[in-house]
């Protein structure tokens, strides 16, 4: 019988299903819902501790929780309130990368006073707690490693008994390089972290990667210094959060043909670019810097080297006028041309986070809460702003896009 450690280091992950996902296909000029879990099973790791990996294992014990993340988030919290650990007493260090863990290491040091837990990962922000918090439950701000004797040597030991394709993350950057949007919740300076091509050598070649450099938006300095050097592999798709901004623009232009030139794969490299809402008045608004003319100028830039691109979109606005729903008609005619369809189009519903300017200029929403963290709000909608909102969510329908995503009719899905 093998005994636990009284020290365990927690992270999760979940099995990703296409059941009320919001997937769409389109077949014969019509999109199709995806219901039914892929046929290569796909699994998402929240892998918080990969950066000190080496270090900590000789600390503690890495244990893995699978946690169910489909559904509204109600369901997602009593699916998993139930979740146990496998020690009773000692110290248990959590990775949160979700609201949803952040909320699980709440209930779990309800449930297990004689362990002490120490909770951190980008789900963790003081300003949301709202109630007095249990006596052994402590949150940091900062990486977990951080408060113990560590050295940054990346590492990873994949979850017992999962075959096929597998998503995990490297952190890159840890706030946005422009930080001004008013949804934004990374708005401090950069941080610059060391970055390491070669560890994707300590990934188990038995299966297919999704690895998200994980950056709130590549900064250029890490475009233009670090990404040339990213590596080849057959098994590895690379994505990545990418501004369109005129120096992320300019970056770009030299990095993407560095990597021509190092007969780099472009099919497997996903740019994710939020784009949140195709109008230049509501460009201005979110204090996005950039226009719709830097958009499409990045995307033809895609095109030109075979990159795959997706593009994010928020749904649920409450200051839309005409205008910006014939912008947006224009923007996506002209997007479908760049891209001939084949953009991943990735819907969200608006959330205004704790701690974003975005919720101080609401005044008339609804408060999001899981137990003492405070999440956010979602703006009331009027008549009027309903009818824009459903104006816009046609006109990308009617575009006929390859792929959709849309998980605009789920207000939560961004709080998770």
């Amino acid at each position: 019988m093998v005994t636990l450690k009284d020290t365990l280091f927690i992270q999760f992950y979940t099995e990703k299903t296409y059941k009320k996902s919001g997937a769409k296909i389109l077949i014969d000029n019509d999109y199709v819902e995806l219901e039914n879990t892929p046929h290569v099973p796909s699994y998402y790791l929240s892998n918080g501790f990969s950066s000190s990996y080496h270090s900590l294992k000789n600390i503690g014990e890495f244990h893995w929780v699978k946690y169910d993340l489909n559904g509204t988030l109600h369901d997602i919290v009593e699916k998993n309130k139930n979740l146990e650990l496998p020690i009773k007493k000692g110290t248990v260090y959590v990775s949160a990368y979700f609201n949803c863990h952040l909320y699980q290491t709440y209930i779990w040091a309800l449930k297990y006073p004689s362990i002490i837990f120490h909770v951190g990962g980008s789900a963790v922000d003081k300003k949301k707690i709202q109630d007095k918090l249990p006596k052994n439950l402590f949150l940091t701000e900062n990486d977990i490693d951080s408060i113990l004797p560590s050295e940054k040597i990346w590492g990873i030991t994949l979850p017992e008994n999962i075959k096929g394709k597998i998503l995990l993350g490297y952190t890159v950057e840890r706030n946005c390089y422009w930080g001004k949007c008013n949804f934004c919740t990374y708005p401090d300076k950069e941080n610059i972290i060391t970055f390491d091509p070669h560890f994707i050598k300590s990934l188990d070649n038995n299966h297919q990667y999704q690895i998200f450099l994980n950056s709130p938006a590549l900064s250029p300095r890490f475009i233009k210094n670090e990404m040339p050097r990213l590596i080849n592999s057959p098994n590895i798709e690379y994505w990545s959060h990418l501004r369109c901004d005129n120096k992320t623009i300019e970056a770009c232009k030299l990095t993407l043909e560095k990597l021509k030139i190092n007969n780099f794969h472009f099919k497997n490299f996903i740019p994710l670019t939020g784009v949140e809402m195709p109008s230049n008045r509501m460009l201005n608004e979110m204090n996005k810097g950039s226009s719709l003319k830097h958009i499409l100028e990045f995307f033809k830039l895609f095109k030109k080297y075979n990159c795959q691109p997706a593009i994010s979109l928020i749904f649920g606005w409450n200051s839309l006028i005409s205008k910006d729903i014939e912008n947006a008609k224009t923007f996506f005619n002209e997007l479908y041309q760049i891209t001939e369809g084949k953009c991943i189009i990735k819907c969200h519903s608006l959330a205004a986070k704790t701690n974003s300017i975005l919720e101080k200029q609401i005044s008339n929403a609804k408060h999001v809460q899981l137990g003492p963290f405070s999440l956010g709000v979602i703006p009331h909608l009027s008549e009027k702003q309903l009818k824009l909102n459903l104006e816009l969510k046609e006109a990308l329908y009617d575009t006929k896009f390859y792929y959709l995503i849309d998980a605009s009719n789920n207000k939560y899905n961004d709080f998770l």
